[in-house]
């Protein structure tokens, strides 16, 4: 359980709420004013949202992970680990999670279990996290970006 607040990007509308599963935080993200998830969205990229998820903590912002699937035309299937913002000056919005340090995390895993495994790992705490590019970060102080996972010894 987390709880969430966010205004939406026009600064027009602004929501409290507890989140208890994925479902409300998508909910969440779209209030907040995210494309992501709508039909026409998610058909032109024949995404998928598995319904594995893990909330957890960046600094002091909360977040949910979750995995996404994407099928390219004439392609395989590929994963992406991925988390919504919770609450902070970003709230609602979308990033990726990566486990390799030089990629952007997009459609990283090759089978759904690999991508699972991840969420699963973070739900156990299992990573620690820092920015994807940590030069990038430099220049967007404050500013979360694309996260690179990193598996501690615990």
């Amino acid at each position: 359980m987390i709880q969430a607040k966010g205004t939406k990007r026009e600064g027009t509308y602004t929501t409290e709420r507890t989140i208890y599963n994925l479902g409300e935080a998508i909910r969440f993200a779209e209030d907040m004013g995210t494309h992501f998830f709508e039909p026409g969205t998610m058909n032109f990229f024949h995404s998928r949202v598995n319904s594995d998820f893990a909330f957890f903590k960046i600094g002091k912002v909360d977040a949910v992970a979750f995995c996404t699937s994407e099928k390219r035309s004439g392609l395989k299937r590929r994963y992406t680990a991925r988390f919504i913002l919770l609450n902070g000056k970003q709230a609602g919005e979308i990033k990726k999670i990566s486990t390799e340090a030089e990629t952007s995390g997009f459609q990283l895993f090759e089978t759904s279990a690999q991508a699972r495994a991840v969420i699963k790992g973070i739900k156990a705490g299992k990573y620690e996290f820092s920015p994807l590019n940590a030069e990038n970060a430099k220049h967007y102080k404050g500013i979360i970006l694309d996260l690179y996972a990193k598996k501690t010894e615990a």
